[in-house]
């Protein structure tokens, strides 16, 4: 990737972008057209300003948060356990829980591999076909062991 310095309009740009703000708002802030910020997004220099200043606004949120965590902590248990309101209660529990033992997905994981092979599957009907005694039509023999 190639070392560039940015403008100062393109430094504005990827904070703003970084924060929140639309590419038109930005654009608009920065006196540049929309167009040239949709270009600017496409390339990889410009992506990684966003990227590193979208990373120092996460370091300063946690910051700030680890540095309050205690009465944060507090409030939320306070408003758990003790709020009037059941379906805030139910929320504050639930924020807690995930928070704890992460928030469930409703994604399904598909656990096929693309190494299964055809070989690797049975044949239920041949099987059935195998274990069925043609002599006596529906009747299924099945090993003969006793019980201990």
């Amino acid at each position: 990737m190639e070392e560039r310095v940015l403008t100062e309009a393109q430094l504005k740009a990827a904070y703003l972008l970084s924060n929140g703000e639309s590419q038109v708002k930005t654009a608009k802030k920065v006196n540049v057209n929309v167009k040239t910020i949709q270009r600017w997004l496409k390339e990889d220099w410009f992506k990684v300003e966003v990227d590193r200043n979208v990373q120092l606004l996460k370091s300063k949120v946690d910051e700030k948060i680890s540095m309050n965590i205690e009465p944060i902590m507090n409030r939320l248990i306070d408003i758990a356990l003790k709020s009037d309101s059941e379906k805030t209660s139910l929320d504050a529990c639930v924020y807690a829980i995930n928070r704890l033992v992460g928030t469930p997905t409703n994604k399904t994981q598909d656990i096929t591999e693309d190494k299964d092979k055809k070989e690797d599957f049975i044949n239920l009907d041949n099987l059935i076909d195998e274990t069925i005694d043609t002599k006596n039509d529906n009747i299924v023999e099945l090993p003969k062991k006793k019980a201990k």
